[in-house]
């Protein structure tokens, strides 16, 4: 356990060192809401294209966007009532969160090659609707995950200081 916890540390640690040390803003929370508005629009799949690719990996995003959004909703009350315990699990959704959201830009330029390869029109239309929705689901995930990294090990940080 205490391997672990510190592997995650040194995680949270890398990703905090690289979007720099500061507090979280009132500014940078109001961009966090404004994402999380967004990202609420995107509890609607797309219509399916009947490629499993293009679906599979806007199916994933969805599942990750809606499980960002819980992870926001989570922070907030953990700002109010902070508790260590519950701050290193939360670390670990964040972990997963950026995995998930790693294995799915891996899988863009395989879903690209294949909307390439369409010749039906509709479906040329519905794939298009499907991989912009697969896009800006990866923005706001990826810029929520950084706003996510830089909460949770201030939280950490004020906590294991106590």
């Amino acid at each position: 356990m205490k391997m672990k916890r510190s592997i995650l540390l040194a995680l949270a640690a890398i990703v905090f060192t690289a979007v720099g040390v500061s507090a979280q803003t009132p500014e940078e929370w109001q961009a966090s809401d404004a994402r999380i508005a967004e990202m609420q629009e995107l509890s609607e799949l797309p219509k399916a294209t009947k490629l499993a690719s293009i679906d599979g990996l806007a199916t994933e995003l969805h599942d990750t966007a809606m499980g960002t959004i819980k992870i926001t909703e989570s922070l907030k009350s953990l700002m109010q009532a902070p508790d260590l315990a519950l701050a290193l699990e939360l670390s670990e959704g964040i972990k997963a969160e950026a995995t998930a959201l790693s294995d799915a830009v891996q899988k863009v330029e395989a879903v690209l090659d294949e909307v390439k390869g369409i010749r039906n029109p509709l479906q040329i239309a519905s794939a298009t609707k499907s991989v912009n929705y697969s896009q800006k689901a990866i923005r706001l995930v990826g810029e929520e995950n950084v706003f996510h990294a830089k909460v949770i090990v201030g939280i950490i940080d004020s906590l294991q200081g106590e």
